[in-house]
């Protein structure tokens, strides 16, 4: 999913510091650049040098716009942990200057570090803060990005008509000021919506525009979001050999990148592949690959579903100890975030192992669980497949105790 962080100020082309001019905007520039082709290194120490500049500028407005530029940076490359101490200065710096406009903008750097470290509600409490403020200011762009941010919080908790509701409104906020980068993450994000709700044809539909609208703008990274995102779509459809080749395809750009957030995702649907394939060993290689990322980055969401997958797999292989451990590991974590239909899908794998190991009560307990998320998220399929397997363990938790001769 796509979350916007703030828009970009106007530029400052030369300051002045105690060496001398100092060409802020054009290094500025060539930091975006290098960040876009995977020249992270190198493009973190421009942008620290900014900063540095503005420091010794007095500048504080200037010194704000470059550290809202490395949270930008920190978010991109998926290092969210190092987003905090930013953005706190980032706060103080904006209550000094006593402008509204900039609090606001905090706030929603907040808000999205709240939401990458699994704090959806402290994430929904900055963004509604931010809204109001922008609202009262009459922002439109930056109410458009908002809408943007709370959507996916509501994703997130599959919230799904809420979450549409919102992107809908974005979308016709984007169209009407022409914004092609807001167009593009609402058309993403709805395409994601869509998805999990099962509607693939609409869910492609809005992924092929935005490929349509991203390909113009020359935004690579947005580009392998797309490609893996329509590899989801082939995959639901059964169409494995496609999945896989846009899933190695986006993997490489993502490599290229050196975003390693979206590289595991990647890594873990390449898992998935290969566990359609029949291929437990590869699929597991897969998933720890994409987990030994998830866990640098502290992603409790994308790790939660990592250790799910891995646990399914150890699972079905009759590795029930380690299975029940990952189990352990991914429900904690996917109730801490919040994400309610992979919740669910963990819980009812865990019935299944529960039900396949005797312990058919356990097996009960957690299917009801599973069955209570798919009612209240509208999953109408998985409610039918979960009361079918609910019966199968309910029957062996009713049958007569076996007695020793």
């Amino acid at each position: 999913m796509i979350a916007e962080g703030r828009k970009p100020p106007k530029e400052r082309q030369w300051i002045e510091t105690p060496s001398g001019h100092y060409p802020f905007s054009v290094r500025q520039r060539k930091a975006v650049l290098l960040e876009l082709v995977g020249g992270w290194d190198e493009a973190e120490v421009l942008y620290r040098e900014n900063l540095e500049a503005a420091r010794a500028a007095g500048d504080r407005r200037l010194e704000l716009e470059a550290l809202n530029r490395l949270v930008q940076f920190f978010q991109n490359r998926g290092e969210y942990k190092k987003m905090g101490p930013l953005l706190e200065q980032a706060s103080a710096i904006s209550a000094g200057l006593g402008d509204r406009a900039l609090l606001a903008e905090a706030m929603m750097g907040q808000g999205i570090l709240a939401w990458r470290l699994g704090r959806c509600p402290e994430a929904m409490g900055k963004y509604q803060e931010a809204l109001a403020v922008f609202e009262g200011l009459g922002d439109r762009p930056s109410i458009s990005r908002l809408l943007n941010n709370i959507g996916v919080l509501h994703e997130n908790q599959a919230q799904y008509a809420e979450a549409m509701e919102c992107y809908r409104r974005k979308l016709a906020g984007d169209e009407q000021s022409g914004n092609l980068a807001g167009q593009g993450s609402a058309n993403i994000n709805m395409g994601i919506c869509l998805m999990h709700q099962g509607d693939l044809d609409s869910s492609r539909r809005h992924y092929l525009r935005a490929l349509e609208i991203e390909r113009q703008r020359g935004d690579i990274r947005r580009i392998a979001i797309i490609i893996s995102n329509l590899g989801v779509v082939h995959r639901e459809r059964g169409e494995f050999g496609e999945a896989g080749r846009l899933w190695h395809e986006a993997a490489g750009i993502y490599r290229r990148l050196g975003d390693q957030r979206g590289l595991s995702i990647n890594l873990n649907n390449l898992g998935n592949l290969r566990e359609s394939m029949g291929d437990p060993d590869g699929a597991l290689d897969f998933y720890r690959k994409a987990a030994e990322i998830g866990e640098a980055l502290g992603d409790a969401k994308q790790l939660g579903i990592y250790y799910a997958n891995m646990a399914t797999t150890l699972f079905r292989r009759g590795d029930y100890r380690a299975a029940g451990e990952r189990f352990e590991q991914a429900t904690g974590l996917l109730t801490r975030v919040n994400a309610q239909r992979y919740l669910m899908e963990t819980l009812g794998r865990r019935a299944e192992m529960a039900a396949e190991t005797g312990r058919p009560s356990e097996a009960v307990e957690l299917i009801d669980r599973a069955m209570e998320i798919a009612g209240r998220i509208g999953r109408q399929d998985r409610l039918e497949e979960f009361a079918r397997l609910r019966d199968g363990f309910q029957s062996a938790a009713g049958g007569d105790p076996e007695r020793p001769d």
